[in-house]
């Protein structure tokens, strides 16, 4: 189980494109976390967030550009940023309802 949710967050931070107006398809990762049980939520909420935080900092663009400023995407696993202020920022921007109970009682921790 561990495995598969690593391997859908690196999929989902992968296909995350700085600048694109395609948004990142989540489906998978909505799948996978559907079958975690809330029990172990704090475990499971550790694991995502630095799994997602490392995959992006591997995506990220190149620093020697500093002319180009890529649109920041926001995604519900920004909810779990360690940056207060993008928490925040994601808070405001998201819309709809949660995609599953596992998001639902994320954003209620919040």
């Amino acid at each position: 189980m561990e495995d598969r949710i690593v391997s859908t967050v690196k999929e989902f931070a992968n296909s995350i494109k700085p600048g694109s107006k395609i948004l990142a398809d989540m489906s998978s990762l909505v799948e996978a976390t559907s079958q975690i049980p809330l029990s172990n939520f704090d475990y499971w909420e550790r694991l995502i967030r630095s799994e997602f935080s490392l995959a992006m900092r591997e995506n990220a663009p190149s620093k020697w550009k500093p002319w180009s400023k890529p649109i920041e995407i926001l995604t519900w696993l920004d909810l779990t940023s360690w940056d207060g202020y993008r928490r925040e920022k994601t808070l405001r921007t998201l819309s709809g309802a949660a995609p599953n109970t596992f998001f639902f009682h994320w954003l209620l921790g919040s």
